[in-house]
């Protein structure tokens, strides 16, 4: 699986083709991590350096090489995923916000526009959401959306899983790159839903979420099939 490398100006630098590791995982509530093996070429020394960019063919996310280190011919890169930029956005202080949670969210990522290399906000289709007030303390940008995402259970869903299965990350990739897709992740960066976009409704999980008819709970997956067949 090729990576290719980049700038933080978005000057394409290079593809690397060839590495002994990689280990790209997301994370729920914080940026994701990647760990990057590969040989301590003079090609590879010169392209890998802290601040690059890096993109996964077939993947959506990117990451931001953080450090690296060079012992026994082979250069080790940890990277963060792009969202690790608004940890880099500092705010001192207590500010408040007001509008749905998606439009606060918007104007956090607005403020952060200095701290963020090439940042778009996109406000376009955003999620509809009662109006409120929220007064932030925070130290960063990342914390800050972080605390109104929980606060208000944005993107997040809790169900009971009660086996050992999961989707190989040698796997991950073919699941992004056609119309069978990742929808869901689990607080580690696991994959636990997938949906064939072109579908009406097509929908795999690794949770059990029929199990809170049990409990005399509505069981939303169910509820969205049915809509889903009345058309």
């Amino acid at each position: 699986m090729e990576l290719y490398a980049y700038r933080e100006n978005g000057e394409f630098i290079g593809t690397i083709d060839f590495y002994t590791s990689l280990r790209w995982r997301r994370q729920y509530w914080t940026a994701g991590e990647v760990e990057l093996h590969l040989p301590a070429t003079k090609e590879n020394l010169a392209a890998i350096k802290a601040g690059v960019i890096l993109r996964r063919v077939g993947y959506t996310e990117s990451a931001r090489i953080m450090g690296i280190k060079t012992k026994g011919g082979e250069i080790t890169a940890n990277a963060r995923m792009l969202e690790i930029y608004f940890s880099m956005a500092y705010v001192i202080g207590t500010k408040s916000f007001t509008g749905t949670p998606a439009e606060i969210l918007c104007q956090l990522a607005e403020d952060a526009r200095e701290s963020v290399p090439e940042l778009v906000v996109d406000k376009t289709a955003l999620p509809s959401g009662a109006e409120i007030t929220i007064q932030l303390d925070f130290k960063n940008t990342l914390k800050a959306m972080t605390a109104v995402a929980k606060a208000y259970g944005l993107g997040v869903i809790s169900e009971g899983y009660h086996c050992n299965y999961g989707v190989s990350e040698d796997f991950a990739a073919e699941l992004e790159s056609g119309d069978l897709r990742v929808t869901g992740w689990d607080e580690a960066g696991d994959i636990r839903a997938i949906e064939l976009v072109t579908h009406p409704f097509f929908v795999g999980t690794l949770f059990q979420h029929e199990r809170g008819a049990l409990a005399g709970k509505p069981v939303p997956l169910v509820q969205a099939m049915l809509r889903a067949a009345r058309g």
